[in-house]
């Protein structure tokens, strides 16, 4: 999950930036007349994206790491184990092996 959080990132940014760079003149400039409807659609679209990278890059991974089947890897962050109940090895709760 880190590995490909990691590969995606710079494409993701690259995308979110350009597109980011392309709204920012109506954001900026968009209480000039004529354009006065282009200010709030500027400003709800580049909020979504600077959301929507935010979760994609850092929410989304450790959700889940945190709801995936065998759970965060050992020696991870404690924020990705809390609330799991510690589960023994089968060895050390004294069950034999078949």
């Amino acid at each position: 999950v880190v590995a490909g959080t990691r590969e995606m990132a710079v494409p993701l940014l690259v995308a979110t930036v350009a597109t980011a760079v392309a709204v920012l003149p109506f954001v900026v400039f968009g209480t000039l007349a004529g354009e006065e409807i282009l200010h709030p659609l500027a400003v709800v679209a580049l909020g979504g994206l600077v959301t929507s990278t935010l979760l994609t890059l850092f929410v989304l991974p450790a959700l889940y790491l945190r709801v995936a089947p065998g759970g965060a890897p050992p020696g991870s962050h404690p924020l990705l184990t809390w609330g799991r109940p510690r589960v023994p090895a089968m060895k050390e709760a004294g069950h034999a092996e078949r």
